[in-house]
C-alpha cells in the first residue's frame, strides 16, 4: 500500500496558492478615501464674505434644547425674524469653557448700501451644536441669555 499522505502534504500550500489565499504579509487593509468629518457642517455659520457686510440683529421669540438619544446629540431650536428679507441669519457657536458654558450668538448679516423692503422675514431653524463628551453639565447662552442645561 502506498502513502498518499507525503505528497498530500506537499500539494497542500499549491492549492492554496492557486485559490488566491494570500500570506499573512500581502494582505492590506483599506485606506478610507476621504478622513471622516471632524465637525458638523453649520449652515448658519460666519462666513469669510462677511467681513464686507452690514452687522444687525435677529429678533428671537423662543429658544429651546432638544437633546437625541442615539447618536446623542445637541440642537439648539431658535425661531424669531430677521430685519429684512435681504438679511441672512447667522449662528456662532463657541466651544465649551471652562465652567462648561458654551456662548453662542445670533446675528444677522446684510451687503451694506443694499436696498430693501422693511419687512420682518421669520426664521425656524433647527442648529446642531454636536456631541459632548459624557459625564458633563453643560449650559448654553444665546446672546447672554441662559437657554438651558443638557447633562452628558
Amino acid at each position: 500500500m502506498k502513502k498518499i499522505f507525503p505528497s498530500l502534504a506537499l500539494l497542500f500550500p499549491l492549492i492554496l496558492l492557486s485559490c488566491g489565499v494570500s500570506s499573512p504579509e500581502s494582505i492590506s487593509t483599506p485606506t478610507p478615501t476621504s478622513p471622516p468629518p471632524t465637525e458638523i457642517p453649520q449652515p448658519y455659520a460666519p462666513q469669510p464674505e462677511d467681513s464686507s457686510m452690514k452687522e444687525s440683529a435677529a429678533f428671537l421669540d423662543s429658544m429651546d434644547l432638544l437633546q437625541t438619544i442615539s447618536p446623542p446629540e445637541i440642537f439648539l431650536h431658535l425661531s424669531g425674524y430677521l430685519p429684512t428679507p435681504c438679511h441672512a441669519l447667522r449662528v456662532d457657536i463657541a466651544p465649551p469653557d471652562a465652567e462648561n458654558n458654551i456662548a453662542v450668538r445670533v446675528y444677522s448679516v446684510v451687503p451694506p448700501d443694499t436696498i430693501c423692503e422693511d419687512v420682518l422675514r421669520r426664521f425656524d431653524v433647527k442648529v446642531n451644536l454636536g456631541v459632548y463628551p459624557a459625564g458633563g453639565r453643560y449650559t448654553v447662552f444665546v446672546n447672554g441669555e441662559r437657554v438651558g442645561d443638557f447633562l452628558r
